[in-house]
């Protein structure tokens, strides 16, 4: 794909990609209702990105401590320095991994017609590529086309009538696959 073609790709709207009919018509798309919707069951992906900041703390606390501990043992050589880099990339993996959950949370609630957890910039998954529109902070955000609910489920603001919502839509640079769309940009994470 040309430099040119990944540039138009990135003004595509969801509506103006093929198959956009077909996904609204199957509801695999965003489904915004006219009032506020009701809580899926489970944790929302405020809560678990809350849980994962709170959790944080503790999980590097100790992986400090722990590093801490094997380098003054006197556990030498390769094995200790193998362990100290394990110890010490383990909340990391930590952190990713609950980033993730977050993440797939945050697209069943978008499906939804919903969300309860807000970024400016950025995202939950490895993603990319030319018509992804970035910034040094990951691809903008824009939900004023959908519902934006505290944890409780009450209403911190409603959608504009008229904006394609954030959530998954077909891509437009993968044929058969769907795309998380941010409500401003392609995020070059695909679903099947």
């Amino acid at each position: 794909m040309s430099a040119r073609s990944s540039r138009a790709l990135r003004h595509l709207r969801p509506r103006q990609v093929p198959g956009y009919a077909e996904a609204v018509a199957q509801r695999r798309t965003p489904q915004v209702p006219s009032t506020p919707p009701q809580l899926l069951p489970g944790p929302s992906a405020h809560r678990l990105e809350v849980r994962l900041l709170l959790g944080g703390v503790p999980v590097f606390a100790v992986s400090v401590w722990l590093i801490f501990f094997l380098s003054r043992g006197g556990h030498g050589g390769w094995l200790g320095s193998g362990l100290v880099l394990l110890v010490g990339l383990a909340p990391f993996a930590w952190v990713a991994h609950g980033w993730k959950a977050v993440g797939r949370r945050n697209i069943e609630e978008l499906q939804h017609g919903y969300t309860t957890t807000v970024m400016r910039f950025g995202q939950f998954h490895v993603g990319g590529g030319g018509h992804v529109r970035d910034t040094d902070a990951g691809p903008p955000w824009d939900y004023s086309g959908t519902w934006v609910l505290q944890g409780d489920g009450r209403v911190k603001s409603v959608p504009r009538p008229g904006v394609e919502p954030p959530g998954m839509y077909p891509s437009p640079v993968r044929a058969g696959a769907e795309e998380l769309w941010t409500g401003a940009s392609w995020t070059g994470y695909y679903r099947a």
